[in-house]
């Protein structure tokens, strides 16, 4: 039996790899356990298809889609003098945490604002200052890159200052055999019976054991993972206490973002 290079150190040997799950699905569809050519290229397909619905998932307690904790990573920017526009990490997706001042900073931490605002006060005032606003824009988009976002500040920055936020990644989308699914070996079970569950859907039209399966698996994941957030939050020393507080939203209810996933809603 051929044995693969493992990518990642720290998975089981019970996690499954992208050869793993292809092949599954290929015998599923009677194509045998080594396809070639178009049937190849059709199971994978029908792989990242599950995998996209594994990123994606409903949580059917409260029917509304969760965040996996292990898509969430912070990153940081470090403003330059004059310049308001930085790009944001190419696979990112949206804010879990929206951008504060790092460490010894007293300084009020910047407060959101629409991208029509911005270029409002810029045409008002563009001298540097501590920046006290920003927002999230959109770059020119290109069939290449893809989306890609960036932050914008106000008032320019006068200086070098730390931003650290948290977002949220759309993982790279796995190519050679031995690659692995992110999430460890319970959610590539899971990967698993979604591929099953597409490949029934797209060869036989019909939902069966599989997608039920796939559901009850992430279901499972979905509770375990809540499990690593707090229950607490701290006190709510928020200036405003309205539900227009992005801040205290956070806490009271589901803020969305972009959910598309290898450009596939």
């Amino acid at each position: 039996m051929a044995t693969f290079a493992r990518y990642d150190m720290s998975s089981s040997d019970l996690t499954l790899t992208f050869l793993d799950v292809y092949t599954r699905v290929s015998d599923f569809l009677g194509l045998g356990t080594s396809p070639t050519g178009a049937d190849l290229t059709k199971v994978k397909d029908i792989v990242y298809r599950g995998y996209r619905r594994f990123l994606l998932p409903m949580n059917l307690r409260v029917m509304r889609h969760h965040v996996w904790s292990f898509l969430r990573q912070t990153g940081q920017i470090t403003t330059v003098t004059g310049q308001w526009q930085y790009a944001l990490p190419l696979d990112f997706n949206y804010f879990w945490m929206e951008p504060t001042w790092g460490d010894n900073t007293r300084y009020v931490n910047p407060d959101p604002t629409s991208m029509a605002r911005i270029m409002q006060m810029r045409a008002a005032d563009k001298s540097n200052a501590h920046p006290f606003y920003w927002s999230l824009n959109t770059q020119k988009f290109t069939v290449t890159a893809g989306t890609q976002y960036e932050m914008v500040l106000h008032s320019p920055p006068d200086g070098e200052y730390t931003l650290v936020y948290g977002y949220t990644f759309e993982p790279d989308k796995p190519t050679d055999d031995g690659h692995y699914f992110i999430g460890g070996a319970c959610a590539s079970e899971a990967i698993l019976e979604y591929s099953l569950a597409v490949a029934e859907e797209q060869e036989d039209d019909k939902q069966s054991v599989h997608d039920g399966r796939a559901k009850e698996l992430t279901q499972g994941l979905i509770e375990r993972d809540l499990k690593l957030v707090p229950t607490k939050l701290g006190k709510n020393l928020d200036r405003v206490t309205g539900l227009d507080n992005p801040s205290l939203a956070r806490q009271l209810r589901y803020i969305g973002g972009p959910s598309t996933v290898y450009g596939v809603s």
